[in-house]
């Protein structure tokens, strides 16, 4: 029997820890991504009202978001999550949405390797469409973050023998 838990935070809602706060790891997991959500910029207008933008993170079965914030020009977050790794080789899912219509509509996304983050640095990330494989639409649409992983070499190196956690849609 499989049991899916999704957790979602909000501002306000769940304490960050701090990656020096951290000392120790759960059982199954390699290490932490602390994962700070900046700015979005350039993101597709609407023709009529107003869009409600959030960015969604996803990794393997953990899920957060930010709050919607109206406009598409230096949308501003700057918002915290820390994410479990139990895999270094899985991949972070970033999606923009917007929150106005239902169901949410997808602004653009990106997939960021782990193995690929590199701790510390504010980059900026450029948004595909639904799909992956176009260039979202908008002008120039961008997600700007700033990643720090911290995980246990043992621990990722030891999880190569060992199959990928299962991804349960929702």
């Amino acid at each position: 029997m499989h049991v899916l838990v999704t957790i979602t935070a909000t501002e306000g809602s769940a304490s960050i820890i701090r990656s020096s706060q951290i000392k120790s790891y759960h059982a199954g997991d390699v290490g932490h991504l602390l994962v700070n959500v900046v700015e979005a910029d350039g993101l597709q207008d609407k023709s009529l009202g107003r869009r409600q933008p959030f960015v969604a993170l996803e990794l393997v079965n953990q899920r957060f978001q930010t709050r919607p914030r109206e406009g598409i020009w230096k949308l501003k977050w700057d918002k915290e999550f820390e994410l479990c790794v139990a895999d270094i080789h899985t991949e972070l899912e970033v999606t923009v949405c917007d929150a106005s219509e239902t169901p949410n509509h997808v602004l653009g996304r990106v997939i960021i390797p782990l193995t690929h983050v590199q701790s510390g640095v504010r980059r900026w990330y450029r948004l595909k469409d639904k799909s992956l494989r176009k260039r979202a639409k908008g002008e120039d649409p961008k997600v700007l973050l700033e990643m720090t992983l911290s995980y246990n070499v043992l621990k990722a190196a030891s999880k190569m023998f060992f199959p990928r956690e299962v991804k349960y849609e929702s």
